[in-house]
């Protein structure tokens, strides 16, 4: 029988090397799947980093409002005027505004520049009269009958008659307000004491026979009459 020698270490046998592949196979696969590991924990740990960092910087910002556009003095502001921003809190004014309808109907104390935020302070405070269109002005009335502004109220309809010639002066006018009898103004009254009026809404065609009429009453002003339907 033959001997079969020393081994050759330049011509390895075939089981040889597969023994020597065997570990190095396994220890590969080994080193992947905790690279892949590693990769994916890394993944996951930025994707969660930066869905964290949006959600502070989207959660701990403001809502105001601010001007779309260049605004002159006095311009009385729409919801076209208006555009909402996000800012930082430290970056909001603190008297800033985030719901139109405080500001709709205002006007501006000042110029404001397109993208100013805008506070209370930059608008005229809110009138009772904002409401009324540019067809139509508030004009005080005072009343002779003073037991007749205790049936009217604010929303009501009235005519108004002129103490002096008995005609009427004003018809289907909207009344805006009533005086309050400690609140009192206007002419004085035959009895000496400050006539009650009201506020009623006119065009201003309108005011060229009411305000005479108020004038004429001998101090006493004008009588209104209530119409129905209130």
């Amino acid at each position: 029988m033959l001997s079969a020698g020393p081994p050759d270490p330049f011509h390895p046998s075939p089981g040889a090397t597969a023994s020597r592949r065997a570990p190095s196979g396994r220890r590969g696969l080994y080193l992947r799947s905790r690279l892949r590991k590693a990769l994916a924990a890394v993944a996951v740990g930025v994707a969660a980093w930066f869905g964290v960092g949006a959600a502070v910087g989207t959660g701990d910002r403001v809502e105001v409002l601010a001007a779309r556009t260049d605004l002159a003095p006095g311009h009385v502001l729409a919801a076209g005027d208006l555009v909402t921003v996000r800012v930082d809190p430290g970056a909001a004014p603190a008297q800033g505004v985030s719901e139109p309808g405080e500001l709709v109907g205002r006007a501006v104390t000042g110029a404001v520049g397109a993208g100013e935020m805008l506070t209370r302070r930059r608008v005229h405070p809110a009138s009772a009269y904002a409401s009324l269109g540019r067809g139509a002005r508030a004009v005080h009335l005072p009343v002779g009958d003073p037991g007749s502004l205790d049936l009217v109220r604010a929303g009501d309809r009235i005519d108004v008659v002129s103490l002096d010639t008995g005609v009427v002066v004003g018809t289907d006018l909207l009344v805006l307000d009533v005086d309050a009898p400690s609140a009192a103004g206007g002419p004085l009254a035959s009895g000496g004491g400050p006539a009650r009026g009201l506020v009623v809404a006119a065009p201003p065609d309108g005011l060229r026979a009411l305000v005479p009429a108020a004038a004429r009453g001998g101090g006493d002003g004008v009588h209104i009459a209530l119409r129905p339907g209130r």
